[in-house]
């Protein structure tokens, strides 16, 4: 088994790639693993990398004028993440992206991902790909922030991640949710057994 047998599983959902082709991609993927809180992304760095987690969950927030810690991505195995915003548009992040759990990822550097599209038009398709898990992803978000009450909220959360409900700290799905902390710990203790 190649190291970089997930990525090209993950890859393979979306185009076909024969072995000349995976031979070209590979030089430019490298495995990284980050510790838990060790940060990917920090703030007024560019995001010049799309990562695929191997393992383990990443996720990325940013600091409003309050001083509050807001989370706009929870990411888990099996899923393509860059910091979108400064991604395309190639400015200093304002977001900073870390790892909660000691995470294993392939990156690969967005140049070497360009000059790869180029060569391989196919990877254009996977790119698009990408681009709309995002798009889709900040726009559930985005219609999750819209339901009221907050306790409906949470239960969305939790039937679209289950998974994620006992390895993100409660703190960061509140944050995600944009859920004030004590009201989350009000809806944790009427719904028992779910957090």
């Amino acid at each position: 088994m190649n190291s970089f047998d997930p990525i090209f599983k993950e890859i393979r959902k979306y185009i076909t790639l024969n072995h000349e082709t995976v031979h070209l991609i590979i030089p430019h993927l490298k495995r990284k693993k980050y510790l838990k809180n060790e940060v990917l992304l920090h703030l007024g760095e560019r995001s010049d990398k799309i990562f695929f987690i191997v393992k383990g969950v990443i996720r990325e927030f940013f600091i409003n004028r309050n001083g509050d810690d807001l989370t706009t991505q929870i990411v888990a195995e099996s899923n393509f993440f860059y910091s979108t915003v400064s991604y395309h548009s190639g400015q200093p992040s304002y977001r900073i992206v870390e790892a909660l759990e000691d995470c294993e990822a392939i990156c690969i550097e967005k140049h070497n991902f360009i000059a790869l599209v180029n060569q391989i038009p196919e990877l254009l398709h996977l790119n698009l790909q990408i681009l709309e898990h995002t798009l889709l992803n900040f726009e559930q978000r985005s219609e999750l922030w819209k339901i009221r009450p907050a306790s409906l909220r949470l239960e969305m959360f939790l039937l679209k991640y289950p998974f994620l409900a006992n390895r993100v700290s409660k703190k960061y799905i509140a944050s995600f949710l944009n859920i004030n902390p004590s009201t989350f710990s009000r809806i944790k203790f009427l719904k028992p057994g779910h957090l």
